[in-house]
């Protein structure tokens, strides 16, 4: 049995962590037609997302711990690492091939790393510039917690329907899926 970690966007307040099982008895390995990534399991369809998710997560876990460290160095390390880790991750997303004729759970990771993308170079771009301001102001918090909130509303209708996608893939490749925490 593999344990399968989703997670929403982390925002630097808040992070969302999600763990599903996944069961399966069938065993198969990855292989590679042209430039389309292939799989001969449902479990490791679902499981190559999941770990592009995983990187990009992790890439903005750094970048806000970064931030809230306040070190001007890490937070520019971080942010390219972060703006490079999703963008790589998308690419490779795109590279997948349907599972089985489907393609929704596919296009609905697109869609989330799409968003990944969105957001590091839009909102998590503008947070990074205010925090390196030499002047930073109390109005600069406001704006920071504006730019935090409109990724947290942007975030929920990606995350959700990531999660309905994911959730009909478990579904019709009979895979069971637990939540726990």
């Amino acid at each position: 049995m593999k344990y399968v970690k989703i997670f929403g966007l982390p925002i630097i307040a808040i992070i969302l962590f999600y763990f599903f099982v996944f069961e399966q008895k069938d065993d198969s390995k990855q292989s590679s037609e042209s430039e389309l990534v292939t799989f001969s399991t449902a479990e490791e369809y679902n499981n190559y997302i999941v770990d592009l998710q995983l990187e990009s997560v992790k890439s903005i876990m750094l970048f806000s711990d970064a931030c809230a460290e306040g070190n001007r160095h890490q937070m520019l390390d971080s942010y390219e690492h972060f703006e490079l880790q999703t963008m790589l991750s998308l690419e490779q997303i795109k590279k997948l091939s349907d599972f089985n004729g489907s393609t929704e759970l596919r296009d609905a990771a697109i869609k989330l790393f799409g968003f990944y993308v969105e957001i590091s170079q839009n909102e998590y771009k503008q947070i990074l510039d205010v925090l390196l301001q030499s002047d930073y102001s109390e109005q600069d918090d406001i704006t920071v917690d504006s730019l935090i909130k409109v990724v947290f509303v942007k975030e929920e209708a990606c995350d959700s329907e990531f999660e309905k996608a994911q959730n009909k893939f478990a579904k019709d490749n009979a895979l069971q899926m637990v939540k726990s925490n």
